[in-house]
């Protein structure tokens, strides 16, 4: 199995983004974000899937780019089921595409949807994550920070 990332140019939403968002969050505020439980950012933090800024064996702090990461993935589990491993491949390949696409300091956040090509003998399929996905990000992180 191999898997393409690409993006292209588009347009979303005309969000206030950038400096509005916070760039660190705790374990809880990173599950919050990323529509998981805390026990799910455990999981992927001892996998390597979602890598912390700080831990100290307990406590951990993610950078934002992270916290998207695990947001992408947890919607390929939503598709692909919550135990696939192509969903933990795809977000990993994923990782420097979303830091390339998405913009915390610009507006609009991403500049267009990023498209995951799936190859896996005959069968091929592309996963798109639309730009407005972001939006909805944008929105759970601000929530997670002010309650």
């Amino acid at each position: 199995m191999s898997v393409a990332v690409a993006s292209e140019e588009a347009t979303s939403s005309s969000a206030a983004y950038g400096r509005l968002l916070p760039s660190c969050f705790t374990k809880e505020q990173a599950a919050h974000a990323m529509a998981v439980s805390v026990s799910t950012v455990r999981e992927w933090l001892k996998r390597g899937v979602i890598r912390p800024m700080e831990f100290d064996g307990t406590r951990a702090v993610f950078h934002r780019d992270e916290v998207a990461l695990g947001f992408v993935l947890h919607a390929m589990q939503e598709i692909f089921g919550q135990t696939s491993d192509l969903a933990f491949d795809v977000a990993l390949t994923l990782r420097p595409q979303l830091r390339a696409v998405v913009q915390w300091d610009e507006e609009p956040i991403a500049k267009g949807p990023i498209i995951a090509r799936v190859l896996c003998g005959p069968v091929r399929a592309d996963v798109v994550i639309r730009p407005e996905a972001f939006d909805v990000l944008a929105r759970r992180m601000r929530e997670a920070v002010n309650g």
